[in-house]
């Protein structure tokens, strides 16, 4: 699912509560300086949280978590965790500068991996 437009947590979060089956989140970007601390208890109920690098990746410093500077990469391992039933949520849940020119820029690298897999 392309949730590219989830650019706080709290959107982040109404995307998450949307399923009922096991999640891997692609999130991560840019601060906005918004509390984290809702979004950061919820994403421990997914199965795995793929970060993309930026400044609010940084400020929640995940510990056990890859950081990915590419998109591709990103949906390439989420694709292979993934296993029947599971939920592939792209929901960055920050901004889109630092890896990206903006958040069309975002969408399109995001589309263009799954497409080509």
């Amino acid at each position: 699912y392309n949730d590219n437009n989830a650019t706080t947590p709290e959107a982040t979060l109404a995307a998450l509560k949307s399923f009922n089956a096991p999640i891997i989140l692609i999130a991560g970007g840019a601060d906005k300086g918004l509390d984290l601390s809702v979004f950061l208890e919820e994403i421990k109920k997914c199965k795995k949280v793929l970060w993309l690098d930026g400044s609010g990746t940084k400020k929640v410093n995940p510990s056990s978590d890859l950081i990915y500077q590419v998109m591709s990469e990103a949906v390439a391992d989420a694709f292979k965790l993934a296993t029947p039933g599971d939920i592939l949520l792209f929901s960055p849940a920050f901004a889109s500068f630092g890896l990206f020119k903006n958040e069309y820029d975002r969408n399109d690298q995001f589309l263009a991996q799954v497409k080509a897999l």
